[in-house]
């Protein structure tokens, strides 16, 4: 479990820290105090389990920085904190868990941890991926795109552009990968798995998905994608 919390206000984050680690004992917590911090920190690849953010921080507000981190996890829960109530909308403009009015206090937060736990972890779990520089990286299954496996790294294609590409690896690329894959994925490929919640458009020889990539489908792959790809929408996957 990463939480990700940022407050100019030193007292603030130290409090909403305190409370996080007090909800979570074995949490890895991670401050910023500006919101440069934490972007930098988002477009290098750095994901986390939870983000709590005060809403109004510097030029770069927590709405932003929300929105910055819809573009790498459409699921991640957000927790906004602020002084005032009208940013209410544009909080949940970006799929907010919780919107929280300073004063916070441990119950609030502790409160709207556990509606994130109800509507989010038990839905799915995130898993963790060691990346080419040897720290773990956080991934949400829905949020990966594709999933190849070259020059002995398996790579994970992200919405919003991000990849993690793995340590180097031995063995099959099917006894490496972090998480086991669900019905939402398929191989179009021996050692290149698409998730179709990401395909726009199959065609006899190739793939089209959401990012615009096209992967080509190998011969011998091609009718279990076509059965796949027709149960997922007929079962009420998203076009």
């Amino acid at each position: 479990m990463k939480i990700a919390i940022c407050d100019d206000n030193k007292d603030d984050l130290a409090l909403l820290k305190e409370y996080a680690e007090r909800y979570y004992p074995d949490a890895e917590t991670v401050s910023f105090c500006s919101t440069d911090e934490m972007e930098t920190a988002i477009e290098s690849g750095e994901s986390f389990d939870v983000y709590i953010l005060d809403v109004l921080i510097d030029a770069f507000t927590g709405i932003d920085l929300a929105k910055l981190i819809r573009k790498y996890s459409a699921l991640a829960p957000i927790v906004f904190v602020t002084s005032s109530k009208e940013y209410a909308l544009d909080a949940f403009s970006v799929d907010a868990a919780q919107y929280l009015i300073k004063p916070v206090t441990y119950d609030a937060l502790a409160a709207a941890l556990s509606k994130i736990e109800l509507m989010t972890f038990k839905i799915e779990h995130s898993f963790s991926v060691k990346n080419a520089e040897g720290t773990f990286v956080t991934v949400i299954p829905s949020d990966i795109i594709y999933i190849d496996y070259l020059d002995r790294r398996i790579n994970y294609y992200l919405i919003g552009g991000g990849i993690v590409h793995s340590v180097y690896i031995r063995g099959k690329f099917t006894d490496n990968l972090a998480f086991e894959p669900t019905d939402d994925f398929v191989f179009v490929q021996s050692a290149c798995l698409v998730n179709l919640k990401h395909v726009k458009t199959l065609n006899k020889d190739s793939v089209t998905l959401t990012s615009g990539v096209v992967i080509p489908v190998a011969i011998s792959k091609y009718k279990e994608v076509k059965t796949k790809y027709f149960d997922f929408f007929l079962k009420g996957g998203n076009l």
